[in-house]
């Protein structure tokens, strides 16, 4: 009897996950890790690790416009992308 209640449970606990699961729609290649997204107006603002913010237009899924903010020196001298975090 134990073993069918785990059975069912676990069976129940599959079928709710799969119920969840995401369907892969797009693959658009940016310029580095993403590290927020925006939409609005039918743009997907994509900010990324590299220090760039890839405009890509919601419907054909086509890059718009980048735009790249300049590097800085750190602490050792050597240039650096800045980070994006958010896009607000």
């Amino acid at each position: 009897m134990g073993k069918l209640l785990f059975l069912i449970s676990f069976l129940i606990l599959i079928l709710i996950n799969l119920s969840f699961a995401a369907n892969l729609e797009q693959i658009v290649n940016v310029s580095g890790a993403v590290s927020d997204i925006a939409i609005s107006n039918g743009k997907v603002y994509i900010a990324t690790e590299m220090g760039k913010i890839d405009i890509v237009n919601l419907k054909n899924k086509k890059k718009i416009k980048s735009i790249e903010f300049p590097k800085f020196k750190d602490f050792m001298g050597e240039l650096q992308p800045p980070k994006i975090f958010s896009l607000d």
